[in-house]
């Protein structure tokens, strides 16, 4: 295609480009309207790709900059409905000024590159790789260095989409660039291998030798983008070359507890991944990490220390009547009661055990904990032995920050290294009881995650259970009503721990209980409402039908109603409410029957509600979203454990509703979990009251189904 820009049309694109950079509301307002509008011509991406590369002298980098990233949302939206000529000529005129004398333009060439392999098929552009590859061969350093950033931001996104003969033959002029005397290049080579390494064994076994020789002379490289770069190689090595890695395994460890504790976080938590690769495979792990075990345990326990710059320790101490923003509470996924539930669970737990061994993002503190989780698992006393000394310096330090690490830590091997603690456990709950209740916020949330770590041995054994129970769960309710918001999260979910091991031991405490989580349903805000009606529900299921007992529904139900009542149908909150009222008519039985209609009559109006709206997503799904999945599930799943729990009451809800009618849409739904809590929905009902519903069931059922 030879396209001929209209100066006229060309100098109009251009000054949208200049207005597009205005800080005047108007005036983006204007530009949004006219890039709407420019966006449904073909070749309003040949003058934006032609701006990018053949107008170097006429406008600035940043104009052409702004072109290309408008061209690469222009891709994503339109790619497939361009003619086969327009791509042509984009590909090609891009690639121009991939060796641009701007940082900022090489860059936007790379992000409009990537974007074409992520909308077309690898056929379409058959020979990019090769002529990237003739790039990096060229004398000019700015043409290898737009090269090599094109060939990572592809490999990082689409390294995947690449049969392993498209990727072996660049495989040697990557390795080249270990060497290359500038550290970005060196550590773009490395990205990139990394990055094909993640995905396809097959090109770095035609090169494993002189990928090794290439990596390891970088052992003593001071840049720290490289050092990153190697220590994830030498982690990722660790799956898909074993064999090869086996004769450098000493030394590869002793080189990665350096980086373990290097001052550097970035470069320290790529490190530290190591330990929990390595820890995947016992015995190479026990065989080859053992020796090392003497170096590796102080520096894994001083990296778990909040580091200065951790968003944790600029958190306000008093905090729990300061409203939840929408970034803190973390997506929760409801899955039907009736399948999958074991998963989930364990998910949830590890999502939470990580949530208190630091918090946020995932970082060289839980990275550290989780590493030595891991390992006590594999090493247990062997570990233990060279680890207890150390926790009882940091335990009784009198810096708060070493002394909350060495709590965390000790809850980090309590699974690996039960039985070597157990001894020390009379000395270790009383010490953890005071800690409870430090002045630190941070050193009251670990606790009661160190001490939910043990509960299952403190109800096991008789002994401790005598000596412990009581106090561990008066003093975790305690904290459950904490200023902070961050101890009230750890105490909650560690009571909600002890109550799975408890199970019916805690019927004698039932009072106690339920008057100091309904205290909490005054002082939690969204966040930590979700774990309290988890810890509600765990309760419910614990101790069964005696919470059935008039006293118990009295303190429990009101305040758990007006949530119910307060909550529109589309808060989300009302997903872990659902669940947790279903555990609740499970437990309770016939105590619910004051609550059984309106709860009935809620679940089939967010029923209808989401069938209605999936129905009008079906006939303009660019205008209406789908309705949320989980809304169903819920109510589907409530419903059943009403029908199960009360099946004398269901003839007459079922008569005066829509909810047969309702099923029908539920059962044809693409939703298998949907589907799936439907059909045991109709099972719990046909018991309850066959005369309802048979007469209709054949209409849920493929014609021939028995």
């Amino acid at each position: 295609m030879s396209f001929q820009p209209d100066s006229h049309e060309l100098g109009q694109v251009i000054q949208l480009l200049q207005h597009s950079q205005s800080t005047d509301r108007d005036v983006q307002r204007q530009v949004q309207q006219q890039l709407v509008q420019l966006n449904e011509h073909q070749q309003f991406c040949c003058y934006l790709v032609y701006i990018l590369s053949e107008m170097k002298q006429a406008i600035d980098a940043t104009s052409r900059s702004l072109a290309g990233l408008l061209l690469k949302n222009n891709i994503r939206a339109k790619w497939n409905k361009y003619p086969t000529e327009v791509k042509f000529f984009v590909r090609s005129t891009c690639l121009k000024s991939i060796g641009d004398p701007e940082p900022l333009i090489r860059a936007t060439v790379g992000i409009i590159v990537t974007t074409i392999v992520m909308e077309e098929n690898m056929v379409d552009w058959p020979d990019l790789l090769d002529t990237l590859a003739t790039l990096l061969m060229q004398p000019d350093e700015l043409l290898q260095e737009g090269a090599l950033g094109a060939l990572q931001k592809v490999f990082e996104d689409s390294a995947d989409r690449y049969e392993s003969e498209y990727l072996r033959p660049i495989m040697p002029q990557l390795l080249i660039f270990y060497d290359h005397h500038l550290a970005k290049m060196r550590a773009l080579a490395m990205n990139c291998v990394n990055c094909i390494l993640m995905v396809n064994n097959d090109p770095i076994d035609h090169a494993v030798d002189p990928f090794l020789t290439a990596l390891f002379a970088r052992h003593n490289d001071e840049d720290e983008e490289v050092q990153k770069q190697l220590c994830r190689s030498l982690t990722l090595l660790l799956d898909t070359h074993m064999e090869k890695m086996m004769p450098h395994l000493p030394n590869v460890i002793e080189y990665i507890i350096r980086k373990t504790q290097d001052g550097n976080e970035s470069i320290a938590l790529e490190a530290c991944e190591f330990w929990l690769s390595i820890a995947e495979n016992n015995e190479i792990c026990r065989s080859m990490v053992l020796p090392h075990l003497d170096k590796l345990i102080p520096v894994l326990l001083g990296s778990m220390r909040y580091s200065e710059g951790d968003p944790a320790l600029k958190a306000n101490d008093e905090d729990s009547s300061v409203p939840d923003r929408d970034e803190d509470i973390r997506p929760r996924f409801h899955k039907s009661k009736q399948h999958g539930m074991g998963g989930l669970v364990e998910s949830d737990e590890e999502d939470e055990e990580d949530d208190e061994d630091g918090g946020g993002d995932w970082n060289i503190r839980r990275c550290s904990a989780a590493s030595l989780d891991v390992l006590a698992s594999i090493f247990g006393k062997d570990l233990l032995d060279k680890l207890f000394p150390l926790l009882k310096e940091t335990l009784t330090s009198d810096n708060w920050l070493v002394k909350e690490s060495g709590i965390l830590a000790l809850g980090a091997i309590a699974e690996g290294c039960m039985d070597g603690v157990v001894p020390h456990l009379g000395e270790l709950i009383p010490f953890m009881s005071v800690m409870m209740f430090d002045k630190k916020p941070l050193v009251r949330s670990i606790t009661c995650w160190t001490i939910s770590r043990y509960s299952s041995h403190i109800v096991s054994d008789e002994n401790f259970r005598e000596a412990f129970f009581k106090e561990v769960l008066a003093n975790l309710l305690r904290c459950s009503l904490d200023s902070n918001k961050k101890v009230q999260e750890a105490a909650c979910s560690a009571f909600a721990t002890l109550e799975e091991e408890a199970g019916d031991q805690l019927i004698p405490f039932l009072g106690e209980i339920l008057e100091k989580l309904v205290q909490a349903f005054q002082c939690y805000q969204a966040k930590n409402l979700l774990i309290l009606y988890d810890a509600i529900g765990t309760l419910a299921n614990a101790v069964g039908d005696s919470l059935s007992e008039p006293q118990h529904v009295q303190i429990l139900m009101p305040p758990l109603m007006q949530k119910w009542e307060r909550l529109s149908d589309e808060d989300k909150e009302l997903f872990p409410l659902l669940e947790c009222i279903s555990a609740i008519v499970s437990a309770i039985g016939h105590a619910f029957i004051p609550y059984i209609e309106p709860v009935f009559a809620r679940c089939c109006l967010l029923i209808e509600k989401c069938v209605q709206q999936n129905q009008q997503h079906a006939m303009a799904p660019d205008q209406v979203e789908a309705a949320e999945t989980d809304f169903i599930i819920v109510a589907l799943d409530l419903l059943s454990g009403l029908a199960e729990s009360l099946p004398e009451h269901m003839e007459i809800l079922v008569a005066n509703s829509k909810l047969v009618e309702l099923m029908l849409f539920c059962a044809m739904d693409q939703t298998t979990d949907v589907r799936q809590s439907c059909f045991a929905l109709l099972g719990d009902l046909v018991k309850a009251c066959p005369q309802k519903v048979l007469p209709q069931s054949k209409a849920l059922f493929p014609s021939g189904t028995p």
